[in-house]
């Protein structure tokens, strides 16, 4: 099946199999088992789906009970695995995803990388990024806000790169100690947010050009 809708509701009920092609009106899709959406000639496949109803483009995105997905939104891959319960708002729209085993998320072209999350709310789309209870994570950020809670307790902001050029491989890397400075974060002396942070390590690496 392949469906084009421009200015119509799409309701579809019980479909094995969907091909979507959704550009300004809410798609509704019940008890998919496997789902293969275009979003803005961005894929959005999505599969093993028990139970799901998705709205996109400025209406929220509720997937519920999934046990293997992956999304790409505007461009930007999202790939999320083993879900036992989400709930994802995209496209100006807080993202929030519960119980996630194992993730590999790609925000804008820039690569978030998360391991062993076991409640998370995601934020995207320059909107602030936050995530819970991480015991592991690696970070891409360029110029969207990121913000990282109970780390074991933190919440950290960052608007830009700190990065310097290293080796022929053009690759950046930067190590990024946060420590409570009375009410202030600091990334190598720089004073980001106003917020209290609880000492970590946050390592950021870009493979971009220099």
């Amino acid at each position: 099946m392949n469906l084009d809708v421009f200015s119509t509701p799409l309701s579809v009920f019980n479909l094995p199999t969907a091909h979507l092609d959704v550009f300004s009106t809410p798609l509704s899709v019940f008890n998919l088992p496997t789902a293969y959406l275009d979003v803005f000639s961005t894929p959005l496949s999505v599969f093993n789906l028990p139970t799901a109803h998705l709205d996109v483009f400025s209406t929220p995105l509720s997937v519920f009970n999934l046990p293997t997905a992956h999304l790409d939104v505007f461009s930007t891959s999202l790939s999320v695995f083993n879900l036992p319960t989400a709930h994802l708002d995209v496209f100006s729209t807080p993202l929030s995803v519960f119980n996630l085993s194992t993730a590999h998320l790609d925000v804008f072209s820039t690569p978030l990388s998360v391991f062993n999350l076991s409640t998370a709310y995601l934020d995207v789309f320059s909107t602030p990024l936050s995530v819970f209870n991480l015991s592991t994570v690696y970070l891409d950020v360029f110029s969207i806000s990121l913000s990282v809670f109970n780390l074991p307790t933190a919440h950290l902001d960052i608007f830009s790169t700190f990065s310097r050029c290293r080796d022929e491989r053009r690759a950046l890397s930067t190590d990024v100690y946060l420590q409570m400075r009375r009410g202030s974060s600091h990334i190598r002396g720089m004073d980001l947010t106003p917020k209290p942070l609880t000492a970590f390590w946050l390592r950021i690496r870009y493979l971009s050009v220099c």
